[in-house]
């Protein structure tokens, strides 16, 4: 019983110590700061930079900082943070302040941006993130964004800007994308100079290289759900692999993840067709 009792113990302490390190605490001092579009507003800055380097790590679990003039939370309306160990784009930030409208994150080694980051942000106004290591915007990424009036995503390492991705955001006046190489373009209060620019992205930051990859895995995705030999699927595969290997996008982690998914799960589709032949001859060697 004794045994027991401690095992349970060791348990528990391993859970809590897990779950700590899979996870981020955040440490606000707040105070007021001027934005365009939203003027001066009450805003967390993050002064403890927290390691946020995969997706667990960057789960917002609580919370820390003297609020200013008997405010809370809910009157937070900017968020900013940055520093080196932020890899991953910050998760559960509306938990904690629902009403933000303002994100800024500066100098941090964020690699990619995914829709799932931004979805819940309805009200988001304002998004900047500098000095990141961005390398693709892909389409659909503003889909749930269409309140962005200010918008800057800056990264030297850019290499696509899906032609596509501003469609959504018809109230966008701020483009501030200074920081780029195949644009560097900064809009101020101007929709007309914005839609100018989003044309410039779309002469200049379009990677065919990409679309083509994009388009030869949709095909890929069509033909593991049709009923071809393992022979063809493993070639299919083998020229994708290596098309895509040979790529300069070859580092870009959510189409290697992607890939890996699809081909694991066409494994498994493939062994399932088999299973029960396997069965049956296996029954009929044993009986």
């Amino acid at each position: 019983m004794s045994k027991m009792i401690n095992l349970s113990f060791i348990a528990c302490i391993i859970i809590i110590i897990c779950g700590s390190s899979l996870s981020s605490v955040i440490e606000c001092e707040f105070d007021d700061h001027k934005y365009d579009v939203l003027g001066k507003i009450y805003r967390c800055e993050v002064i403890n930079n927290p390691k946020m380097n995969t997706p667990g790590t960057a789960m917002i679990t609580n919370v820390k900082g003297k609020h200013e003039d008997s405010r809370n939370n809910t009157h937070v309306i900017g968020f900013r943070a940055g520093g080196s160990k932020m890899e991953v784009f910050p998760k559960y930030m509306l938990q904690y302040f629902p009403n933000l409208q303002a994100i800024v994150i500066k100098s941090s080694e964020i690699k990619e941006i995914y829709r799932t980051d931004l979805k819940s942000f309805y009200n988001l106004v304002y998004l900047k993130i500098d000095g990141s290591k961005i390398e693709v915007l892909e389409q659909g990424l503003f889909d749930y964004n269409r309140q962005l009036q200010v918008l800057g995503i800056n990264s030297k390492k850019m290499i696509h800007i899906d032609p596509n991705v501003f469609d959504k955001l018809t109230n966008l006046r701020y483009f501030l994308f200074e920081d780029v190489p195949c644009i560097e373009q900064e809009v101020r209060n101007s929709r007309r100079q914005v839609i100018d620019a989003i044309e410039i992205v779309k002469n200049q930051c379009t990677a065919n290289e990409f679309i083509d990859l994009k388009n030869q895995f949709e095909i890929l995705k069509i033909e593991t759900r049709q009923n071809i030999s393992s022979e063809d699927l493993e070639l299919l595969f083998y020229n994708f692999e290596m098309t895509f290997n040979n790529s300069i996008f070859s580092k870009y982690r959510p189409l290697k993840n992607e890939y890996n998914s699809l081909k694991n799960n066409g494994s498994i589709s493939k062994l399932a067709t088999i299973l029960p032949i396997l069965l049956l001859f296996l029954y009929g060697i044993f009986n």
